[in-house]
């Protein structure tokens, strides 16, 4: 890293040589990188190192479990980031998780996750009023894979689908037979990472109270709710949109738009927050999953749009945890 370059420049008093000269220093601060993946996209041995680095440096604040291993042997890796215990209004049981990296070409999402990780870590911004249980890289063989240009396999879709709990009659046939043909054929049955992260979820279902899936995806930035598989509406429809537009107006300078994924994507089966939905047994206190979908080419993203897309989405995240976190003291859920 270049150290700051100094320039300096004397002027000398043209009136009298007996003055004392005036010495001006001005001082150029280049821009710095603080982690590798600011700029550019890490091989998944890089990511282990980067997380056992950080549990390393911040023992009692963050701990990296692992949750299972992919088909190739790699341990599937989640943080669990604990809460500034100051806030004593907070509910011990309020849990954000985040998952991101289930296409092995999310490479933006997988760097959004590693962000959102140091953030919590080292600062309590975020913990103050959710402990963070983040999956950064929920298919470690598609991602690397996607990098060494090989085939990738993408688990985005590959969850469980329930149909008839929700009405279908009002989505077209050739629509509905789509979607059933594509959630079909994309299907991996036990997949050891959508297993793992199954058995994650079922875990600690009681105490999540935010879930985010990070992805990535042609056209604008979304910010999606259930259903996917029926156009009904979920449950607390109302406080659900609201914290999803928290998300909206929290980010600065990406424009999301919000609504059901059937609503705004069309129909489509095996999404993990329809799964999440289904896991939601508590009566009477509403769980808030959404898919966090960033606009992407299907390029490598630029060094120069890595950090500041990061940071937009922390303050999406942000923001909708301090919406729930409202809506849980408000109404004493």
């Amino acid at each position: 890293m270049r150290s700051p370059r100094k320039i300096v420049e004397t002027t000398a008093s043209c009136v009298g040589l007996n003055k004392p000269k005036i010495e001006v220093q001005r001082v150029r601060n280049v821009v710095r990188r603080h982690q590798k993946y600011h700029e550019t996209v890490l091989n998944y041995g890089e990511i282990k190192s980067f997380l056992q680095k950080l549990q390393k440096e911040y023992k009692g604040k963050i701990e990296i479990e692992t949750i299972g291993k992919s088909c190739c042997g790699r341990p599937i890796l989640m943080a669990k980031i604990r809460g500034y215990s100051g806030c004593l209004r907070r509910p011990k049981s309020y849990k954000t998780f985040i998952e991101a990296g289930s296409c092995g070409y999310s490479w933006s999402a997988v760097s959004t996750a590693l962000y959102l990780i140091e953030y919590a870590t080292k600062g309590n911004d975020l913990t103050v009023l959710s402990d963070y249980y983040i999956v950064p890289c929920s298919n470690p063989d598609g991602y690397q894979n996607s990098l060494d240009c090989l085939s990738s396999v993408d688990l985005t879709f590959n969850y469980p689908i329930v149909l008839g709990c929700g009405d279908v009659q009002n989505i077209p046939e050739n629509q509905f037979m789509e979607a059933v043909t594509t959630w079909r054929r994309n299907y991996r049955y036990r997949s050891p990472e959508t297993e793992a992260l199954k058995s994650t979820l079922l875990k600690y279902k009681d105490h999540i109270k935010l879930f985010i899936s990070l992805q990535e995806g042609p056209n604008t930035s979304k910010i999606l709710y259930p259903f996917g598989n029926t156009v009904d509406e979920v449950d607390h429809i109302q406080l659900v949109r609201k914290v999803a537009m928290a998300g909206r107006h929290a980010a600065k300078r990406l424009m999301f738009q919000v609504g059901s994924i059937i609503e705004v994507s069309g129909m489509n089966l095996g999404c993990i927050i329809d799964y999440m939905q289904l896991l939601d047994t508590q009566p009477g206190s509403p769980l808030f999953p959404y898919i966090v979908r960033v606009h992407n080419n299907g390029k490598r993203p630029h060094k120069c749009r890595i950090l500041a897309q990061c940071q937009e989405i922390k303050e999406a995240v942000k923001g909708m945890a301090s919406n729930v976190f409202m809506i849980l003291q408000r109404y004493g859920y």
